[in-house]
């Protein structure tokens, strides 16, 4: 969580938003990484990068990531109006 690392930043709040927007659910709580391993989809976002999907760590492997995918390009498109 906000409280060990990262920041509420301009990035979070776009995805938060566009999220609202296209009627997508999005909670900010703090997991553990049991939650994390069983995500359908987990990315990471901030203003260097933009949104990253994660695609592995220890106990958790994906190869697909329609969200993060949707997401990215509704936001990309929001910045080319």
């Amino acid at each position: 969580g906000l409280t060990q690392c990262g920041v509420a930043g301009v990035q979070r709040e776009r995805v938060t938003a566009w999220a609202r927007e296209h009627h997508i659910e999005c909670t900010l709580t703090n997991l553990q990484m049991e939650d994390l391993r069983a995500a359908d989809e987990i990315f990471l976002v901030n203003s260097v990068f933009g949104l990253w999907p994660i695609r592995e760590f220890p106990g958790y492997f994906r190869t697909d990531h329609p969200m993060s995918i949707t997401i990215r390009s509704g936001l990309a498109e929001g910045e080319s109006r």
